[in-house]
């Protein structure tokens, strides 16, 4: 310390470089490994570090000029949390903080140019929140600038399309921002553990902040632009770039941890807002909208879609499913660490404090994971049969399930999560499990339940009355009969009233194929998923060959597909069951998929079979020649049905076909419509399967480049 006091004039007289590399080499030098992972975590030394920073923060204003990043970084791990009080960290604090008031002010200027990589500008704003523990009252009002909780929105008018008329920009939202809120502040919170400081000292502070993250601020708008929510997703959210979506995302699961009352708090608020402004969205219709009264809850807002937010369905929000998971994960760790009783007064407050169904879609998993609840706090789900009907459609639908970026997540742990065994159950079948059904107690409850549902499903149904009268009929006690198996054990079995049965039957009847092609297409896009790695997850993780496992895929499994997909093809040969060219599309979608799968995966076991492999050979040539459709080009990046239709699945299994018969004209003049297809994700694909492959293919694959490209000149 006494010789860098002495130095310090030379050591600030080259533009302050002598100091910047002193410093960084110190943080090297002056730290030692801690754990197992010494490489990531390192502590200080504390008897080296202590006459250094007595230096430093004697010399703050020569610091602050020269060298502020490499100071914060020294700050940032002297006052990490896990170290404790360290001597001189309340000083440390207060320098860390003032660091970061400075380059806010200097940002927030109208002459203000970013000079400094965004790194450095994290570095400064991650010591100052980590000041938080000391100085709690000055990290929270530089966290609500940094938010833009404060001061007047921007109001400067905004030019119509088409016309001369300007327009006022919208007001702000309650719990948003007054204006854009810097993205590396953004980052820190919601990526990193920004946030921690202020979840422990100021939990208030700390939710209005992340909603106001969370939230879009008040943008210009042009005439045609709708007044109250953008045109995807939920609308007035901000569209953060979590790839993953995973309860471990964002700060939703430690702000539960650490501060309930207030994280709870956040997550209502931030799925009520969400629902609201999805139910504004121009984009629905007069029926997508559906208000549930719920006795007593009150009225809820949603449809099949906003109940299964929890399970991060296409239409929610990345932040808000994200919350939503970490809610249900807390309320699983709380249950299992200190029972049940422990959960239930969290509970009500869900119900008192929400009025979307993605609650309702919410506590349904957590009734079927505690079915003791739906005798008590969680019984009037049982009582609306939208709720039923949508919760057992969320049980028979695998098409939640979401595949993890390369690398990003623990793979064992993600899919532990998504295949809890509990997610199999619905309502329904919970009744069913725990005899609650059968319960003395617990019959006048279900008549009533009956009852009530007997004078509305026709008026709330409409064309659905059937389905949702079966639902009721399986409400009946008297519909279950016990069958006892042949080791002696009893099972419960459903025996509908004839009528009822006769209408299931049709109905399952009329919905197979589509069952059959969804099945099919998700369950096949997930095998090619999982067995390729692409290009940018290397460049992100160049170890996501090692750890992202492919999904098993046996003989056995193969057998299976080709039984399924000959049973989508007989009943598509059947001229009765195919009414228009949309249901024809249909049926390719799953042959394609399946065909794609075998030829892809299974090709050696394809081989014993040779009309087997003939037939998949045929299914993909001919589909794309009898229904490539010339057309404008649709690129939506929303769109997700390209690659799991026929023209994605075609165009990654036709290039390896080609290259084992490059003169095949029929294979040829399918590359060539694939490569002029109506959709960028199906060039996308055969681009990519075709590189693969590109030695066999020899000129000819330089023949597709030029061929591609020119037809994106004529575009």
């Amino acid at each position: 310390g006494e010789c860098l006091d002495a130095l310090w004039h030379n050591s600030v007289a080259d533009d302050g470089r002598r100091l910047r590399r002193f410093l960084t080499l110190f943080l090297t030098v002056a730290t030692k490994p801690w754990g197992s992972d010494g490489v990531d975590w390192r502590v200080p030394r504390v008897h080296v570090w202590l006459p250094i920073l007595d230096v430093l923060l004697r010399r703050l204003d020569d610091v602050s000029e020269w060298a502020p990043v490499e100071f914060a970084r020294l700050a940032a791990l002297w006052l990490m949390p896990v170290f404790g009080r360290l001597p001189l960290s309340e000083r440390v604090a207060a320098a860390a903080i003032s660091l970061a008031e400075q380059l806010a002010t200097r940002q927030d200027a109208p002459d203000w140019q970013m000079r400094s990589p965004e790194e450095e500008v994290a570095q400064i704003y991650t010591a100052g929140l980590q000041a938080a523990l000391w100085l709690p009252d000055r990290v929270a009002a530089f966290a609500l600038d940094r938010a833009r909780r404060g001061g007047e929105p921007d109001r400067e008018p905004v030019l119509g399309h088409f016309t001369d008329r300007t327009l006022p920009p919208p007001e702000p939202w309650p719990d948003g921002p007054m204006r854009r809120v810097d993205e590396t502040f953004r980052y820190l919170c919601l990526d990193q553990p920004g946030l921690v400081g202020l979840l422990r000292e100021r939990p208030q502070t700390a939710r209005e902040v992340l909603l106001a993250l969370l939230i879009e601020p008040p943008l210009p708008r042009f005439m045609f632009e709708p007044l109250l929510c953008s045109a995807d997703r939920g609308g007035a959210l901000v569209h953060h770039s979590w790839r993953t979506v995973f309860h471990d995302r964002g700060p939703f699961q430690t702000f539960l941890r650490l501060q309930p009352e207030q994280g709870l708090e956040t997550t209502v608020r931030l799925v009520n807002f969400a629902t609201d402004r999805w139910a504004e969205s121009p984009e629905l219709g007069d029926g997508d909208v559906r208000a549930v009264d719920i006795e007593p809850w009150g009225r809820w807002f949603g449809n099949a879609s906003v109940f299964c937010w929890y399970r991060a369905d296409p239409s929610a929000p990345d932040g808000v499913a994200i919350a939503l998971m970490s809610l249900e994960k807390w309320l699983y760790d709380l249950a299992d660490a200190e029972g049940v009783t422990a959960v239930r007064p969290w509970l009500a407050a869900i119900v008192q404090g929400s009025h979307s169904v993605a609650f309702a879609g919410l506590l349904a998993a957590v009734a079927a994971r505690h079915p003791e609840l739906l005798k008590g706090e969680l019984r009037p789900l049982l009582t609306k049969h939208e709720l039923m009907a949508w919760d057992l459609d969320r049980a028979n639908d695998h098409m939640l399930e979401l595949h993890p970026w390369d690398g990003e997540v623990d793979y064992d742990h993600f899919w532990a999560w998504h295949r809890l065994p509990h997610r199999s159950q619905s309502l329904l079948s919970t009744t069913v499990s725990c005899r609650m059904l059968f319960d003395r107690d617990e019959q006048e409850f279900f008549a009533d339940v009956r009852q009530l549902w007997f004078g509305s499903v026709e008026h709330e149904f409409g064309t659905d009355a059937a389905a949702a009268d079966g639902l009721r009929h399986q409400l009946d006690p008297a519909n279950w009969h016990c069958v006892q198996l042949c080791d002696q054990r009893w099972e419960l079995s459903y025996h509908p009233p004839t009528e009822v049965r006769r209408i299931e039957e049709e109905w399952a009847s009329a919905s197979e194929p589509l069952r059959l092609r969804d099945d099919l297409t998700m369950c096949c896009r997930r095998l090619l998923d999982s067995q390729r790695v692409e290009w940018w997850d290397l460049r992100l993780n160049p170890w996501a060959t090692r750890e992202a496992p492919a999904t098993p895929f046996t003989d056995d499994d193969a057998e299976q597909l080709w039984r399924r997909v000959q049973r989508l093809a007989e009943i598509g040969g059947d001229p009765s069951r195919v009414a228009s060219a949309k249901e024809v599309r249909l049926f390719a979608d799953g042959l394609c998929a399946a065909a794609a799968v075998l030829l892809l995966l299974k090709r050696e076991w394809l081989r014993n079979w040779p009309d087997r492999e003939t037939w998949c050979a045929e299914t993909l040539v001919g589909t794309v020649l009898s229904q490539s459709l010339r057309g404008s080009r649709q690129d939506n990046p929303f769109y997700i049905a390209a690659d799991r239709t026929w023209h994605g699945f075609c165009a990654e299994a036709l290039p390896h076909l080609w290259a084992e018969a490059p003169h095949r004209t029929d294979l040829r003049q399918a590359v060539a419509l694939l490569a002029t297809d109506a959709f960028y994700s199906t060039t996308e694909l055969l681009m990519r399967a075709a590189g693969a492959v590109r030695r066999p293919l020899g000129e000819d694959f330089g023949r597709l480049r030029v061929l591609r490209s020119e037809e994106h000149t004529s575009e």
